[in-house]
């Protein structure tokens, strides 16, 4: 492969992931010494006024809030974090083809002597590699928060490096979903649009699946049902390997195929002039 196209790659993308990276660090290490101000008797009697309904939609049980761990465990599913990352995973997909076409940057590269299921692998590795460090960043927060907020009871660092994977496997799955849409579009307004569309739509199924017993099913057929950070910090040693593969390995499996899927899909495509 040729360095320029690395380069390039990665120049594209440094900026983006400085600016999430440095956000998630920031939240990360302030929402756990935040959520260290709490007394755990007090969270617990707050958290007893809340109505039933809210706890059929939180992620994690409240008993387990009280605890430390549990509390902390709550930073995979806050909203900021959230957003952040599945924003970010959206506009480097979309960056992958209908990016390069929109800004009229594609054709320069294909007149290079590079085949262009490199363009497609170097792409899927440099988001990875990038999702790999913000989840990483995530932790470097966390841990500064621990150290910062100084718990009564022990924080296993390494229970919660757990969830931080079903976090990498959920960006990873996002990013590869965008890129497929950018594989097939000409337009990065529109790819975003799309996959912007289908995350909001994704956590719509989320959320339903959660309000009622008979909505359950619907946890089966969006990408958020195999998110599911608690399940696997709190797995028990005989149990963890089922829980991750049936979370992560479900996202990870759906992820490489979508990019399999646009490699082939870009590989094939009559590709437009730039306007």
């Amino acid at each position: 492969m040729k360095w320029a196209l690395w380069a390039k790659t990665i120049n594209d993308a440094w900026v983006l992931t400085a600016a999430a990276g440095a956000l998630l660090f920031i939240f990360s290490g302030l929402y756990v010494f935040m959520g260290s101000q709490f007394e755990d008797e007090n969270l617990e009697t707050l958290l007893e006024l809340l109505p039933p309904f809210v706890s059929k939609l939180s992620p994690i049980p409240f008993k387990e809030m009280v605890r430390p761990l549990g509390r902390i465990a709550g930073l995979l599913v806050d909203p900021t974090l959230f957003l952040t990352c599945g924003l970010w995973a959206i506009a480097r997909g979309s960056d992958a083809v209908s990016g390069e076409l929109n800004r009229g940057t594609m054709e320069i590269l294909l007149a290079q002597p590079v085949p262009r299921y490199q363009i497609m692998l170097v792409q899927a590795i440099v988001t990875t590699l990038s999702a790999f460090l913000l989840v990483f960043i995530v932790f470097v927060g966390v841990g500064l928060g621990v150290w910062m907020a100084g718990f009564k009871e022990s924080v296993s660092m390494a229970h919660f490096a757990r969830g931080l994977v079903n976090l990498f496997s959920l960006i990873y799955c996002l990013a590869a979903v965008t890129t497929l849409l950018s594989s097939v579009d000409r337009y990065r307004w529109r790819t975003l649009a799309l996959g912007g569309g289908f995350m909001v739509t994704q956590l719509i199924i989320k959320v339903l699946s959660r309000l009622r017993d008979d909505f359950e099913f619907l946890r089966y057929t969006t990408i958020y049902g195999a998110y599911e950070p608690w399940w696997i910090i709190s797995a028990s040693d005989d149990m963890f390997w089922w829980t991750w593969m049936g979370l992560c390995g479900v996202l990870l499996a759906i992820g490489t195929v979508c990019y399999v899927v646009a490699t082939i899909i870009f590989c094939r495509r009559d590709l437009p002039a730039p306007l």
